[in-house]
């Protein structure tokens, strides 16, 4: 178990020749790391043994395989017994997996390069002996973390949790799941659905996967205020000497925009589908003989649901672009404030909105969604009435 733990963090190491150690003296310490710096300030004082790791990008292959071995494992029963049943709960510990790859491998990465720097200054020339997963996880707490990687994480997991439990309730009380009818039939076009869902959970996960692979002292750096006057350095009558300076932890614009868009597209999708659902379940029960729900949000948004999903989505690669395109974190990632890192800041989380879009309106929601439905009621007047007046995503103003 040691070894094949020391291996798998091995393999997302890629900022190393294949022959060079991982020790944390091989990289620079940039300046932000050092405990006493200052944004705006060129004063700094040294630390040793503090990692500059450029393209820690590329920590991406460990969640990102971990996501398709997901489906696969889901996929292949699935596939062979023609059920769909499976599908969002594959899609669900999909994101699971992968977000707690994306969360911890960075950090016992690092955790590993310094404890075999540890135990190299302690022992020696000659064999060193092997690093224990007890020794990775030894004094292993929240604090391993910025609050902003917890932030990102844990909202990515609220909503896949969410949706994922309730696309699968839905589907085993239904006994079925219409989007796979005909396609579960099909084993290769069914397979297609599967590694789609794969890519979906990488691509939505990148947000939380870019932020981190980031060294939280770069993330800590972001939060630093220039000190207060009581926080500046003063002697203490008794001893004389200087007392540290005292910083608060800040919140940023883009923080606060994406969090505030995470939660109300969260809300809306959630409200959506809850109202959806008691829809459905009143008419069961023979409250109402409706065809299509045209109340509540429904009334003004054709598709509130994906409405909440873009939303949301959109929150979560603001939060993190912001993150990204900070000069601490530029400069942890070796991409150093040029217009390329700064391109790739931008457009790396906004993978998640930018596919989710994409997905919903011109793959698989809207288009199926409207030719069934079109087809069904399309020369009614209380159809036609409802679709002229609720906007497809946003209520129509005019």
């Amino acid at each position: 178990m040691p070894g094949l733990l020391q291996s798998l963090l091995h393999i997302t190491d890629f900022t190393r020749p294949p022959s060079q150690s991982v020790c944390m003296t091989n990289f620079p310490q940039p300046p932000y790391l050092a405990p006493n710096y200052n944004q705006g300030s060129n004063h700094t004082t040294a630390t040793p043994d503090v990692p500059k790791l450029p393209g820690t990008f590329l920590s991406t292959f460990l969640p990102a395989a971990s996501a398709i071995a997901v489906q696969v494992l889901f996929g292949i029963p699935s596939i062979l017994n023609q059920t769909e049943l499976a599908y969002d709960l594959g899609g669900g510990v999909g994101y699971y997996v992968t977000l707690a790859t994306a969360f911890l491998v960075p950090v016992l990465r690092r955790r590993l390069a310094q404890a075999k720097n540890e135990y190299a200054q302690m022992e020696g020339p000659g064999p060193s002996r092997p690093i224990t997963a007890k020794d990775l996880l030894k004094g292993l707490s929240l604090k391993d973390w910025d609050w902003r990687q917890l932030a990102v994480t844990g909202g990515t997991v609220m909503w896949a949790f969410r949706l994922s439990s309730y696309l699968f309730i839905r589907a085993l009380k239904k006994g079925h799941d219409s989007r796979f009818t005909r396609t579960k039939h099909i084993p290769v076009r069914f397979a297609i659905f599967w590694f789609a869902q794969a890519v979906w959970v990488i691509l939505c996960s990148m947000p939380a996967i870019a932020v981190n692979s980031v060294p939280a002292e770069a993330l800590k750096a972001i939060s630093r205020k220039s000190p207060s006057k009581k926080g500046k350095e003063r002697a203490t009558p008794t001893s004389g000497k200087a007392e540290e300076d005292s910083h608060e932890a800040t919140s940023t614009m883009t923080d606060k925009l994406g969090m505030i868009m995470f939660l109300s597209g969260f809300i809306i999708e959630t409200l959506a589908d809850y109202q959806k659902n008691r829809w459905w379940a009143q008419k069961a029960k023979g409250i109402h003989n409706e065809d299509f729900i045209t109340h509540g949000l429904w009334a003004k948004s054709q598709y509130p649901n994906y409405l909440g999903d873009i939303l949301l989505n959109t929150g979560l690669a603001i939060f993190a672009s912001g993150i990204l395109v900070r000069p601490p974190v530029q400069s942890a990632l070796g991409w150093n404030s040029t217009a390329g890192g700064y391109l790739k800041a931008i457009l790396i989380p906004s993978l998640a909105p930018i596919f989710t879009a994409y997905a919903l309106l011109r793959l698989s929601g809207v288009p199926i969604s409207r030719r069934k439905y079109d087809r069904l009621y399309g020369g009614r007047e209380d159809y036609k009435a409802w679709k002229d007046g609720a906007g497809l995503l946003f209520p129509r103003l005019f």
